[in-house]
C-alpha cells in the first residue's frame, strides 16, 4: 500500500488543493487573512489500517511540499510532529454510522472559546481519532485546533502541545476522487476558512503574514553570507581603524564580503550586544585584531560563547589582555589566534585557510549528523 500514496494520495491531495484555492479565488478573499497553507502547504501524510491522515502546515516559499510517513501507529505523531508510538486509546470515535463530515473548528484568538480550540490527550499512548481501525467513516477535519499531550508516552517523556491549522482524515474510498471528496468536505472547509478569514484569526494572519516573508526573503542573503561574510571586530578608532580597514580591504580582495562590525547596519529593536551576536552568527568567521584594550574583549566572549569560528590577529607576545585568547589552547578548536610581528594582513592568509578548513569541516560533520541535509527525505512536488 506504500507505493499506492505517490501514485494516488499526492495526486489527489494536490486536485484537493487546486478546488479548494479556485473557491477562495472566485469568493474574492484576501489570501493574507487566511491560513498560509492555503497558498502554499506543506503537507505530511501517513495511513493508519484504510485511512490516510494528512496534516497541512505553512510552507516556506510558494511551493507545496508533501512528506510520506508510511504506517503510522498513532494520528498524534503527525499532528503534533512527533516520534511515532503504538496506540493505545482514541478520543474521538467513529464507529457509529455517521454521513456527514465532521469538522473540528477552533480559533485561538478568541478566549471565550480558547478552551473549546484544545484537544486534550491524556492517558498511556492516546490518539484523537480511531479512524482507520473500525470500517468506513466520513471525513474528519481539524482546522485552527490546539492539540495538547498531557501525560507524554514514555519514550519521548515530555508535554507537547501545538497548533494544527488544517488535518484531514480520509477513508481510502473517499480518496479515489478529488471532485468528490470535496463535494463532501467544501461547506464545512469554506465556512471554517470564512470565519478565520472575518474575524480575529484572519487579523492574526494580516499581520504575520509580512513577517514572514521578510524571513524568506532574508534566507537567501543568510546563506550567502554564511557563504562569503567575514565580519572584522577590535578597537575601532585612531590606528587601530585603519588596520580594521586594510584587514577587511584585503579580505575582499580575497572575494569575501567583509565588513566592520560599526559597518553593519543598526536595527532599532536591538542592544549592541545582540547587533555583534547576530552578524557574527550569520558570517562565515570572524576575524578580531587584538592589539588595545576595548569592546572586542566581550565580543570575544559572545563568539567564544556562541561558537563562531574566530580568528584572534595579536602581536606577536603580546595583545590587549591576557583575558581572552587562550580558549584555543586545549578548550575550543573554532578558536585560533595568529601572531603577527608588524602587520595583521601578515599572517591573514594562514588564517582564513585555517578558518576554512574549519567550516568545511562543521559542513562535512552536520550533513553526517543531520540526514535530511544529505537527502530531501520523502518530499515531492
Amino acid at each position: 500500500m506504500t507505493d499506492l500514496y505517490p501514485a494516488l494520495v499526492v495526486p489527489q491531495l494536490k486536485a484537493l488543493l487546486k478546488l479548494l484555492r479556485e473557491e477562495v479565488g472566485r469568493r474574492g478573499w484576501d489570501m493574507e487573512r487566511l491560513p498560509t497553507w492555503v497558498t502554499s502547504a506543506r503537507v505530511l501524510s501517513g495511513f493508519i489500517g484504510d485511512t490516510t491522515i494528512s496534516v497541512l502546515k505553512a510552507s516556506a516559499g510558494d511551493k507545496d511540499r508533501y512528506q510520506w510517513n508510511g504506517y503510522i501507529g498513532s494520528d498524534v505523531s503527525l499532528l503534533l510532529e512527533c516520534p511515532d508510538y503504538p496506540a493505545g486509546w482514541a478520543a474521538l470515535k467513529t464507529a457509529a454510522p455517521r454521513k456527514l463530515p465532521i469538522l473540528f473548528n477552533g480559533d485561538r484568538t478568541d478566549k471565550s472559546a480558547r478552551s473549546r480550540s484544545a484537544i486534550k490527550l491524556t492517558g498511556i499512548r492516546p490518539s484523537f481519532c480511531d479512524c482507520g481501525r473500525g470500517g468506513y467513516h466520513p471525513p474528519v477535519m481539524l482546522s485552527e485546533m490546539v492539540v495538547e499531550l498531557l501525560l507524554a508516552p514514555e519514550w519521548f517523556g515530555s508535554l507537547r502541545t501545538g497548533v494544527v491549522p488544517f488535518a484531514l482524515y480520509v477513508h481510502w474510498s473517499d480518496l479515489a476522487s478529488a471532485p468528490a471528496l470535496w463535494k463532501k468536505i467544501s461547506r464545512p472547509v469554506m465556512k471554517s476558512l470564512k470565519k478565520c478569514h472575518d474575524r480575529a484569526l484572519g487579523d492574526e494572519y494580516e499581520r504575520v503574514r509580512p513577517r514572514v516573508r521578510a524571513l524568506e526573503r532574508a534566507e537567501g542573503p543568510l546563506l550567502l553570507a554564511k557563504e562569503s561574510g567575514v565580519i572584522v571586530l577590535g578597537h575601532d578608532s585612531g590606528r587601530d581603524l585603519a588596520e580594521m580597514e586594510r584587514v577587511s580591504e584585503r579580505l575582499r580582495s580575497m572575494e569575501y564580503d567583509a565588513r566592520l562590525i560599526r559597518e553593519m547596519v543598526d536595527i532599532p529593536t536591538m542592544s549592541n550586544e545582540e547587533k555583534v551576536r547576530l552578524w557574527t552568527m550569520a558570517a562565515r568567521f570572524s576575524v578580531m585584531i587584538d592589539r588595545t584594550p576595548s569592546g572586542h574583549i566581550a565580543e570575544h566572549v559572545f563568539a567564544q560563547g556562541q561558537r563562531t569560528i574566530l580568528a584572534v590577529l595579536r602581536p606577536h607576545g603580546t595583545g590587549s589582555t591576557y583575558m581572552i585568547g587562550d580558549a584555543g589552547l586545549v578548550d575550543v578548536n573554532y578558536v585560533k589566534v595568529f601572531e603577527f610581528d608588524y602587520y595583521p594582513e601578515d599572517v591573514l592568509g594562514e588564517a582564513v585557510k585555517w578558518a576554512e578548513t574549519h567550516a568545511l569541516a562543521r559542513q562535512q560533520a552536520y550533513a553526517s549528523a543531520y540526514p535530511w541535509r544529505s537527502e530531501n527525505k520523502g518530499d515531492s512536488s
